[in-house]
């Protein structure tokens, strides 16, 4: 029993020394790079691998500086590998843990579609991946080569010869931030300039923004004809993205037996509307809860995931959570499923407007923050985030 105790304790030592070693030489391998001696970078790259073949600072290491080197087969391989060694349906978006994982999957998808577009070869593929590394995102991260994705997807569509959607996408990222450095030379173009100056006069830019006053059913009116225009311009059909009303309209005696229930008093936006033209969904996913629906958000919580909101919040988190009232529901990359609630704290005393907020089942405990601020503009908040969901789905069409 000694000897095995003793043979135990000269493993773990060994085992603490290699994995000591290994920090140190990829350690190294990181400052040979830092430093652009890319072929030293490349060769300890290639060593760590031989040692530890999953190893992922060695597999991103070994990518950018193949890349470096001109030697785009490598890299590509190397960038599948760091694809195909993260199991991305564990990656949860709130967890400082995860966000290494996340930027080295962006990283990878990026340089394989950026390569991809400097060879011309399979650029629908290319388009798929550089569409991929921006859809991995996390209110905790700030990945400083965001407009580098974004710069790849404007390349690759001009290659594809989908200017509007390539200039599209460079005007969002423009407007954030004029000064981005790989757009300048797309920027000064007189091509993206004409795009500019022709998208806000006419054609999809009249449909793009709502106006400071606009209603709820005027922003979906807005909607189908940017539809209309879309599919007719691009001749491609959006079967998904279609505006379908339902036939019943909600009534004032179903509205009245909500408000009893939760001893609330709904919007008035937010009334004229479902009792004017009724129900709609957008994209199979964006609807309104029927009145029999309409819930506080901590029952939600507690009924459709369970969550002992008694040993997860305090007393006053649990009064805000109370206080929101679940009125719709959309999903975002077929995973996460949003509700859209009423913040019954910011309801404005004259007007009866309610600011109203987003949240997935993953954030809820951010909306246990106390509201700082009573809704107050002559638009309700039921108007405002129509319009505004309006704005943000033409957006995306057009950058698709």
């Amino acid at each position: 029993m000694k000897t095995l105790l003793l043979l135990f304790i000269a493993f773990i030592s060994i085992n603490c020394q290699a994995q000591k070693n290994m920090k140190k030489r990829v350690e190294e391998m990181r400052q040979q790079y830092m430093s652009r001696e890319y072929e030293k970078a490349y060769q300890l790259a290639r060593n760590i691998l031989k040692d530890d073949a999953k190893n992922l600072s060695a597999l991103n290491c070994l990518m950018n500086s193949a890349y470096e080197l001109k030697k785009p087969k490598e890299a590509v391989e190397a960038s599948t590998k760091i694809i195909s060694s993260i199991d991305q349906s564990t990656l949860f978006p709130y967890l400082e843990e995860h966000s290494y994982y996340r930027q080295l999957l962006r990283e990878a998808y990026n340089l394989r579609a950026w390569i991809a577009y400097e060879t011309g070869k399979d650029l629908p593929k290319a388009l798929e991946d550089v569409n991929r590394a921006l859809s991995i995102t996390s209110p905790i991260d700030k990945d400083q080569n965001l407009n580098a994705y974004i710069d790849t997807r404007v390349r690759i569509l001009l290659k594809l010869n989908r200017t509007k959607e390539a200039y599209a996408t460079a005007e969002k990222a423009l407007r954030k931030d004029p000064d981005i450095r790989d757009l300048q030379d797309i920027k000064s173009s007189e091509a993206y300039k004409k795009y500019v100056a022709e998208v806000h006069q006419s054609g999809w830019g009249k449909y793009t923004k709502g106006s400071s006053t606009e209603t709820a059913i005027e922003a979906l009116n807005r909607y189908e004809n940017f539809i209309k225009l879309y599919e007719k311009d691009t001749e491609q059909p959006l079967p998904y993205h279609q505006l379908k009303w339902y036939k019943n309209k909600f009534s004032q005696k179903e509205l009245q037996e909500v408000e009893k229930r939760l001893g609330i008093t709904l919007p008035p936006d937010y009334i004229k509307f479902v009792t004017t033209y009724g129900n709609f969904s957008i994209q199979e996913g964006y609807n309104l809860l029927n009145p029999k629906e309409i819930t506080r958000l901590s029952d939600a919580l507690r009924k459709e995931w369970e969550i002992n909101l008694d040993k997860k919040c305090t007393p006053k988190q649990r009064e805000n959570l109370d206080n929101l009232i679940c009125f719709g529901y959309g999903t975002e990359d077929q995973q996460d499923v949003w509700y859209y609630v009423f913040s019954y704290k910011t309801r404005n005393a004259q007007t009866g407007y309610m600011e109203v907020q987003p949240y997935n089942q993953d954030d809820w405990w951010d909306l246990t923050k106390t509201p700082e601020r009573m809704y107050s503009d002559k638009r309700g908040g039921f108007d405002t985030y129509i319009s505004e969901l309006v704005d943000s789905l033409i957006q995306s069409i057009i950058e698709e």
